[in-house]
């Protein structure tokens, strides 16, 4: 394999396990290597992250600063959020939350307002396909399994060398939730390839992570797809730490997961460029390990309006 470093090519020729260490030596030659391989994210299991049933919110209370505070309590619980008085929404009696909810999946409420509390109910019907969000450990596993030997100039492949390497392992943590078959349907209706709108929603995920999260967009990672691949795959969107141990990056997005899909959402429609496979504004990665390969603009918009809508039924998507 070669090996750039400030445009002097390095042919590799050992490689100690052991130690992990690579001997090169210069060369003049007038092809480079690309490497091949596939990425496993195996979870081990999960917890939801949004209870589907019941929100339950104290009265406001304005502090010093001018904020009203109200209490929630999710899932055995308790979160404080803030919101200024304006952002307070008494117009609709039978619908009434701040502007900035982190909960728009409810179905009704009773009014809010300064002396009462009231209580968010949601129904199990709301949800029939059951998508809701989870966090988890999981293990994260790459096999390398060629590479390949492309001509300079023209960049065309010329030869294919196998590789028999060791696998890379380690543990780590994911936030995911189900696709419905919903997406599956409507892409395949429109001509598209599933798997393309599921790499397209996860890269759009990586690139609106930064806008939430204190983090660059290489240090969480999802599922990508090449080309050539035939294995099956769950049906899902998932964000993964890519350190082994974990960051806490995956447990925040756990936290934000709603905004974050919709976010990604925005950005794929708001990206005015033309092709099918988007652009690096939309859904290209820069650190994606396949290059890009098998992306369907469209089709991941339909995975995330999907997603979406399964998530939050009552959501205007």
């Amino acid at each position: 394999a070669i090996y750039l470093r400030q445009a002097i090519s390095y042919l590799c020729t050992k490689i100690d396990f052991e130690s992990k260490v690579a001997t090169v030596r210069p060369c003049n030659v007038r092809y480079y290597t690309g490497i091949k391989l596939t990425t496993d994210v195996i979870v081990v299991g999960g917890m939801q992250a949004y209870d589907a049933h019941r929100f339950v919110l104290s009265p406001p209370v304005k502090d010093d600063g001018g904020f009203y505070k109200m209490k929630r309590a999710v899932a055995n619980e308790t979160d404080y959020r803030s919101t200024k008085q304006d952002d307070l929404i008494t117009s609709k009696p039978e619908y009434s939350l701040p502007k900035s909810s982190k909960f728009p999946g409810i179905l009704k409420c009773s009014p809010i307002n300064k002396s009462t509390s009231f209580v968010v109910t949601a129904s199990e019907e709301s949800n029939p396909e059951g998508s809701k969000a989870q966090f988890g450990a999981a293990c994260y596993e790459v096999t390398f399994t060629h590479f390949n030997k492309h001509w300079h100039i023209t960049g065309r492949v010329f030869d294919k060398v196998d590789l028999h390497l060791p696998k890379l392992r380690f543990d780590t943590f994911a936030t995911w939730c189900r696709v419905p078959n919903s997406a599956r349907n409507q892409v395949s209706q429109e001509a598209r390839e599933f798997r393309a709108g599921l790499h397209a929603a996860g890269h759009a995920l990586l690139n609106v992570l930064p806008l939430f999260i204190l983090c660059k967009m290489a240090d969480a990672g999802v599922e990508c797809f090449h080309k050539n691949e035939n294995k099956y795959r769950p049906q899902r969107l998932l964000i993964y730490d890519c350190q082994p141990g974990g960051t806490g990056i995956s447990k925040q997005v756990y936290q934000v997961f709603p905004d974050l899909l919709k976010a990604a959402l925005n950005l794929i429609r708001a990206c005015p460029c033309l092709g099918s496979s988007g652009c690096p504004g939309c859904v290209h990665f820069t650190s994606c390990a396949h290059y890009n390969e098998v992306l369907d603009k469209r089709a991941g918009v339909i995975v995330l309006e999907a997603t979406l809508k399964a998530l939050f039924p009552c959501l205007d998507v």
